[in-house]
């Protein structure tokens, strides 16, 4: 996959660091390889050009409430929002791609409960309120929603997924998204990770 180089460099300019400075922390992420893969295998040569942004956790700084009260998030999200919409104004097609799981419960994530059905069916039933938020485009009752509770869920796209809403609704997005499908797999070392599609279309 290409970089778009003079995209990224007017999104870097956007943030108060340097973000190659971070790029170690991409060795043993997977999520954007997965992403890779798959644009390369439906696009092959086509394959547009893309721009990777590994999105931090926000819970650090905004533990109980949505990082929209950060100023440093918050502006940053903003400018990056309003660098996107340029590019489509200017005729370019966007696409927000976000690739996250959701809940992360049980023992090979800190946990002292069992995985019982009883369990499975509350952690779907808590993703599943959750993302009818982010199905409606409400970034921050989707964060609300994650992390009341003392986010037992343990939601690692959370930030991702918050910031690709507020991108999203920049370049215009207004209709609620589709859910796709939605889906939990055990981890062998005991532990539950939940997972979920959906579509959002933004206006052309």
């Amino acid at each position: 996959m290409e970089v778009d180089d003079a995209l990224y460099s007017r999104l870097s300019e956007a943030v108060w660091y340097e973000p190659r400075a971070d790029e170690w922390v991409h060795k043993n992420e997977h999520s954007l390889e997965f992403q890779a893969v798959w644009l390369k295998y439906l696009w092959r040569e086509r394959a547009p050009k893309w721009v990777p942004i590994l999105v931090s956790s926000f819970e650090r700084f905004s533990p109980d409430e949505a990082p929209s009260k950060v100023a440093t998030i918050e502006k940053a999200i903003k400018d990056f929002g309003a660098i996107l919409a340029a590019e489509k104004a200017a005729g370019r097609s966007v696409t927000i791609l976000c690739g996250i799981d959701l809940a992360h419960v049980g023992p090979r994530f800190g946990d002292d409960l069992e995985i019982t059905p009883e369990l499975e069916k509350k952690i779907e039933t808590e993703d599943r309120k959750s993302l009818v938020d982010a199905l409606a485009l409400d970034a921050d009752g989707f964060y609300r929603s994650v992390v009341a509770d003392g986010h037992w869920r343990k939601v690692c796209g959370l930030s991702a997924l918050y910031t690709g809403i507020r991108l999203m609704k920049a370049l215009g997005a207004t209709e609620p998204g589709r859910l796709l499908t939605y889906g939990q797999a055990p981890d062998p070392a005991g532990g539950l990770v939940s997972f979920a599609s959906a579509v959002w279309d933004a206006k052309s």
